[in-house]
């Protein structure tokens, strides 16, 4: 039975940049750091998509996602804000802050 290895992000763009150099034998650096070819080109295509998203300015959905739920936290804080002083306004007495305000 096989075990899995994990590749640190630095060594597969490592492996990757020898790959892509002028000349490289794809056979030979696989041998040498014990890596089957499809997952060094998988590592490379990956590498090249990167790249272009970033220079095209297109954000990972990862990156995406950590953006829209900033804007909805950011949000959420503002409605908190407009509620808390609706409520000072209609008690006509400003909220206890560090007992909740209840």
């Amino acid at each position: 039975m096989t075990t899995r290895h994990y590749w640190p992000t630095s060594e597969k763009v490592q492996v990757v940049l020898e790959v892509m150099a002028p000349k490289a034998n794809v056979a030979d650096i696989c041998r040498a750091h014990g890596i089957h070819s499809s997952q060094v080109y998988k590592w490379k295509a990956a590498f090249l998509q990167g790249g272009r998203n970033a220079l095209e300015g297109t954000a990972s959905p990862d990156a995406k996602l950590r953006a829209e739920n900033a804007r909805l936290k950011k949000l959420l804080a503002e409605t908190h804000l407009v509620v808390d002083g609706l409520r000072e306004t209609l008690e006509g007495r400003p909220l206890d802050r560090a007992s909740g305000g209840g």
